[in-house]
This record gives structure tokens, sequence and C-alpha cells, in this order.
């Protein structure tokens, strides 16, 4: 499949579900994938610290103006509405993606 490239990008967020399905929709369709669970673990961050580092990633490939799927810290209501308030300033449509 080819990398997905539509008018206007999207950032894909599994809210429920979420790992599987968002490591294999990223490799699918070739998108970047930031797990913020995996950064906290890998380099043993405190959940503020591991969003920071999740929010520095997300910046820099808003600058690429591809679809990208992002992984953790949308655990609440509050979380996920300034992730998406974030990534619609940057020109993305958030597209949170519940997996049953």
């Amino acid at each position: 499949m080819k990398p997905l490239s539509p008018a206007s990008p999207h950032a894909i967020i599994p809210g429920s579900g979420k790992s599987t399905f968002a490591e294999r929709f990223a490799d699918t369709f070739q998108a970047p994938f930031v797990n913020q669970t995996k950064l906290q673990k890998e380099f043993k961050l405190s959940g503020v610290k591991s969003q920071t580092l999740r929010q520095l990633i997300l910046n820099e490939y808003a600058k690429t103006k591809r679809t990208i799927v992002i992984e953790g810290g949308v655990d609440t209501k509050s979380s996920r509405t300034e992730l998406a308030k974030d990534l619609a300033a940057a020109g993305y449509k958030p597209l949170l993606v519940w997996v049953q």
C-alpha cells in the first residue's frame, strides 16, 4: 500500500485497543508512528516528561504535513482535547479511533 497523502494530513489517535492497531496501521500506510508509552518506558521518563518528548517529536513530524499515528497519552478527555487542539493548529485533522 502507498503512504497516505490526503489533501489535509490526519493524525490518527487510537483511543482504545491501541498498540497493535496503531503499529500495524502505521506500517501498512508507511505513516510516522509516535508511541508515548514506549518513549516513557524506554527512557524511564515521568508521564509529564514523556508527554513533552512526544510533543517535541510531533512538532517535527507536523512540518512534513504527512499523516501520523500517535499512541499513548490520551487516557483522559482533557488530554485528547488538548492534543487535538495542538494538532489542528498545526494543520492536521485529528481522528480518534476506538478499537474493540
